[in-house]
């Protein structure tokens, strides 16, 4: 049997959280949501709690948001694939990804083409792990 994707979901906006489960929640057996937060104090004191295999993190989430926070996530829980989302420009998100060494990266504005597919590679690298 294949293991399911664990993902946690964190935005401070409750429709943008609601959005990502619409899109999530297409029948695909490959995830499921094992929670969702709206800010970074939340996210430090219970993501260990979730067991996420993958964070789905706003770069510009309430409280502890940006890249201290993506960096205590990597400290914490190494093992967990983050996932960033932002609505900044293609260019800078890139440039978060590479300073940061983040391996996904998805623009707010391409939620609903692009999650999916980043969610797959994920998953077919745990795989195989």
């Amino acid at each position: 049997m294949s293991k399911t994707l664990r993902i946690l979901v964190v935005d401070d906006s409750a429709g943008v959280r609601k959005g990502i489960r619409n899109i999530l929640n297409s029948g695909s057996e490959e995830w499921t949501i094992c929670g969702d937060l709206e800010d970074g104090e939340e996210l430090v004191a219970r993501a260990g709690e979730s067991k996420p295999d993958v964070i789905l993190l706003d770069l510009s989430v309430a409280r502890l948001s940006g890249l201290g926070l993506i960096k205590t996530l990597n400290e914490m829980l190494p093992h967990v694939a983050i996932i960033v989302m932002s609505d900044q420009e293609p260019s800078v998100l890139r440039y978060l990804t590479e300073s940061l060494a983040l391996h996904y990266c998805v623009s707010k504005s391409r939620l609903a083409t692009d999650l999916v597919p980043q969610l797959e590679a994920i998953s077919r690298s745990k795989k195989s792990q």
